[in-house]
C-alpha cells in the first residue's frame, strides 16, 4: 500500500469527493442512517480502496477532481469489477451522460436533497449488480 492510500474500513458506501465538506456531509448523512460509510478524497484513492475491499460498497462519485475524473475512475472501477455499483453526485452535469456510459446506474446534481441522496444508495443497493440478468429473466447469457 502507497503512503498516499488511505486506509478504508469495510463499508456500504464509499464516498468520493475531493470537498472535505462533502465528503463530510453525506457520510454523517448516510451514517445517521445506520450504513458503514467510508471516504476518500481522490478517484485513484477510490480505486485503490474499492480493489481491497473484499464486500464491494457502492461507491458515490464526484466528477471533478485532480488528476482523474470519476467518469475515468468509473471506467477504471468497471474495468475491474463488471458489478461496480456506482452512483453520481456531482455538479458537473455536462458530463452526466459520460458518467452513466462509463457504468453508472445514475446521477445526483449537486446541490442535492439529503432524501435524493439517501433513496438513490437504498435504491442502488437493492438492484442487482449491473449486467446480471434481471429478476425473472430467463433469456440466454
Amino acid at each position: 500500500m502507497a503512503p498516499d492510500d488511505p486506509e478504508v474500513e469495510p463499508c456500504d458506501v464509499l464516498v468520493v469527493d475531493d470537498q472535505l465538506f462533502h465528503r463530510e456531509m453525506v457520510s454523517e448523512m448516510l451514517r445517521a442512517k445506520g450504513f458503514r460509510v467510508s471516504t476518500v478524497g481522490s478517484a485513484d484513492a477510490a480505486i485503490a480502496a474499492y480493489a481491497r475491499l473484499e464486500s464491494k460498497p457502492l461507491v458515490l462519485m464526484d466528477n471533478v477532481m485532480p488528476k482523474m475524473t470519476g467518469v475515468e475512475a468509473t471506467a477504471a472501477l468497471r474495468s475491474i469489477d463488471p458489478a461496480a455499483k456506482v452512483i453520481f453526485v456531482s455538479s458537473d452535469t455536462v458530463h452526466r451522460e459520460d458518467a452513466m456510459a462509463a457504468g453508472a446506474m445514475g446521477f445526483i446534481s449537486k446541490p442535492f436533497k439529503i432524501a435524493e441522496v439517501f433513496a438513490a444508495v437504498r435504491w442502488a443497493l437493492s438492484q442487482p449488480p449491473p449486467g446480471a440478468p434481471a429478476a425473472g429473466d430467463l433469456s440466454p447469457a
